[in-house]
């Protein structure tokens, strides 16, 4: 990727991990923490959505379980079946999308008297689809 004229592109994961450094994000084990799994005291308290092929692997890069990159550590977790994401991973989209949605102050589902709908509109509003839309 951003491989532009250059024979060789930069690393798209290595780019991620550098950002989360550069901005502060906690570690994969506190973030587990925050969305309700049990935070890891050792390696193998991650071996309950981490193969452990890749704990050893890890073992090998990390001083410590509590050095862990969210971006290596939520990438290898096991999929949330229908996902295509780990639990991980999947709160933090479900937060951000939450989050998105309550603090948008237009959003046509807050109730505010201001921008309010019938409960008849938000059910026309609600059998909108992009397909009908564009049709």
């Amino acid at each position: 990727m951003f491989r532009g004229n250059r024979p060789f592109g930069r690393d798209l994961r290595a780019l991620d991990i550098q950002r989360n450094r550069d901005h502060g994000l906690a570690s994969y084990n506190d973030f587990r923490e925050f969305c309700g799994l049990r935070r890891g005291s050792s390696w193998e308290d991650f071996l309950d959505l981490i193969s452990q092929k890749d704990i050893e692997n890890l073992k090998s890069l990390y001083t410590s379980h509590e050095d862990l990159d969210l971006t290596v550590g939520a990438s290898l977790e096991t999929h949330v079946a229908g996902a295509l994401a780990g639990p991980t991973f999947l709160c933090i989209l479900t937060e951000q999308f939450y989050r998105t949605r309550v603090g948008d102050r237009f959003w046509y589902e807050r109730g505010d008297k201001d921008i309010a709908f019938s409960r008849e509109q938000l059910n026309e509003i609600r059998k909108a689809t992009m397909a009908r839309l564009l049709c």
